[in-house]
């Protein structure tokens, strides 16, 4: 009877500790406290994903988008105990990378509120920089750099160690002709949005995540007798260097990311001010210094800045004119004249 005695007490035993086991994975994977009403496996639910560009055709110069989808998207999702506090503590619950949001979904534990975090690099297919990731001789997928640095997948990842801090700034790696090149200014179109205290309900949902354009248009036009040869250097700070062909060209155009990608979906009249120095580089190799000016850059407009280049010489100065969408009434001018800034009414009746 002792022998007996002692083999139930055995097997009680070994099935508490395999209970606690279970219950130690769940928590210690997911770092969820321990709380009286702490979820167990069974009680995830299955919520969709909807994510709305909501500035997807509101621009100064239309923007156009490739019929081909070579998008790549970033989500992360945070988690805190529900119902949450004034300051809750968001936990690092899930992330993942997408080449598509049709059909995405995410399991969620019940008893918890959740965050969710997303960010759309638009071509991020041929201007992010990354690479195929293998192991074990098994192909993982496409890792991309910042800001989405991870292997995209039809999944998401969980746990803290999938914690991702740069999507809401502009740092991105580029793939510049093969090489990495890491602007804080990059030249991407960039979309953000957040989802803050959804909870999700016994028999799922749905979740939906509005995306906002963080990006701002800057269009150069040379003009003048010496608009015509040699190359129009600009230096945006922050930014990549453009070199613009005369010859070939008088204007060039790109759209980029703000530094504060975050504050720019905060804000819907979101603007950066910041130098540009701008050079032309005379066929013969000589430079010729046009100036550092500080120009401010709106959120979904397009800023055109007209360079005159009529008494670029060696001895002069140059004159830019400034004119920007969006709230500045149209008309206004702005000319920059050997260091000097000079405030002209123009009559728009003419």
């Amino acid at each position: 009877m002792r022998r007996i005695t002692n083999l139930l007490a055995s097997v009680a035993m070994l099935l508490v500790l395999s209970l606690a086991t279970s219950c130690e994975t769940l928590v210690d994977y997911l770092d969820l406290p321990l709380t009286p009403n702490t979820p167990t496996e069974e009680e995830y639910v299955t919520v969709s994903l909807g994510l709305d560009l909501v500035d997807l055709d509101v621009t100064y110069e239309p923007l156009s988008r490739a019929e081909e989808n070579n998008d790549v998207y970033g989500i992360q999702v945070y988690s805190t105990p529900a119902p949450a506090t004034e300051w809750p503590e968001w936990k690092p619950f899930a992330y993942g990378a997408f080449y598509s949001t049709d059909n995405i979904s995410i399991n969620l534990l019940k008893g918890y509120e959740y965050k969710f975090v997303a960010t759309m690099v638009k071509d991020g297919k041929e201007k992010l920089y990354h690479f195929g990731q293998w192991e074990n001789d098994v192909y993982l997928g496409e890792e991309y750099y910042s800001p989405i640095s991870a292997v995209v997948s039809d999944n998401f990842k969980y746990g803290l160690d999938d914690h991702r801090w740069d999507l809401g700034g502009g740092y991105s790696c580029l793939n510049f002709n093969g090489y990495l090149q890491s602007p804080e200014r990059p030249n991407l179109e960039r979309y953000y949005g957040e989802l803050e205290g959804y909870t999700p309900g016994d028999k799922g949902g749905k979740a939906k995540i509005q995306l906002k354009r963080t990006s701002f248009g800057a269009k150069y036009i040379a003009k003048g007798k010496n608009a015509g040869s040699g190359t129009l250097e600009i230096l945006m700070d922050g930014a990549m260097q453009i070199n613009l062909n005369l010859a070939e060209s008088n204007q060039v155009s790109d759209i980029y990311t703000f530094y504060n990608v975050r504050e720019a979906w905060l804000d819907n009249n979101y603007s950066e001010t910041f130098p540009v120095v701008l050079r032309l580089i005379r066929e013969d190799g000589t430079t010729v210094p046009l100036g550092t000016h500080n120009l401010t850059f709106k959120r979904n407009a397009t800023t055109v800045v007209n360079v005159s280049m009529d008494d670029a010489s060696e001895a002069s100065g140059v004159g830019v004119e400034f004119l920007e969408s969006g709230e500045m009434p149209e008309g206004d001018e702005v000319t920059i004249e050997d260091g000097e800034i000079v405030d002209t009414e123009v009559d728009t009746n003419k």
